[in-house]
């Protein structure tokens, strides 16, 4: 009798609790069409506090992202927009609404730091290298080496896919693609594991010559900036700016990217 109520109350809880883990997955999409309709509304104020509540939850998507940094963006919050929008563009670089409301929100910054211009080939690849992840580049060249394998194989057994003229065709097809594909695995996994950037939201930040609050002041960086960190000390920022100046932040006023 006793086994059998052990084994009731057992079925029982398990069946609760798989029950309320199946409401609360089903609870973040009625939370997210909820912000939508206030959104949809022009009720900004208040989609703002349940997309960051997802956000605070751990749900993430190009979508909310986006959303959130139109409504800050509608809000007059120029940092906390174009720091979403970023953040939307990291998971859905295409995000074609993302690039166009980002280029709008910069022309609002006070003063935007100049941008060193790229040389016209560190450019194209690095342009080319935000067509996908660095898993989708390193399947390109994997891909690439495997079919000049089997190209090499048919071309020293003389089987006929290999011929000559098909050798003569492929050969600079699979050296244009291997040099455009190489560099983008490159700069695409760099981007992935090494940058870490963050974007202004005060009004003001301060860039010292060193981590210091009676430090030189170099510069002054307005609210929507996005700065490189080169590294990071307690309370304290190493950052580069666009136009190749380094320096140090207070850690209060920004946010990562």
């Amino acid at each position: 009798m006793i086994k059998s109520l052990k084994v009731f109350l057992f079925i029982f809880f398990t069946t609760l609790l798989l029950s309320f883990n199946l409401l609360n997955a089903a609870a973040p999409e009625e939370r997210f069409e909820e912000a939508n309709l206030l959104f949809k509304s022009a009720k900004y104020s208040q989609a703002i506090i349940i997309y960051d509540s997802l956000l605070k939850a751990g749900h993430r998507s190009s979508e909310l992202y986006f959303n959130l940094a139109y409504s800050y963006s509608k809000m007059g919050e120029t940092g906390k927009s174009i720091l979403n929008l970023e953040r939307a563009l990291r998971y859905d670089p295409s995000n074609n609404r993302a690039q166009l409301l980002l280029v709008n929100e910069n022309l609002k910054i006070k003063e935007k730091i100049a941008v060193i211009p790229q040389f016209f080939i560190f450019k194209f690849f690095d342009d080319v290298s935000y067509f996908m992840g660095s898993w989708g580049w390193l399947f390109i060249i994997f891909t690439l080496f495997i079919v000049g394998l089997v190209f090499l194989s048919g071309y020293i057994l003389k089987r006929d896919f290999a011929s000559n003229r098909n050798v003569m065709i492929f050969l600079p097809v699979f050296v244009v693609f291997q040099a455009v594909s190489v560099p983008a695995f490159i700069i695409s996994y760099d981007r992935e594991v090494n940058l870490r950037e963050i974007v202004v939201l005060d009004e003001n930040i301060i860039l010292f010559e060193v981590p210091e609050d009676s430090g030189k002041r170099e510069a002054q960086i307005y609210e929507g900036n996005k700065l490189r960190i080169l590294n990071d000390i307690s309370g304290w920022y190493l950052v580069k700016l666009s136009n190749g100046k380094e320096g140090w932040i207070i850690k209060k006023g920004v946010a990562g990217i």
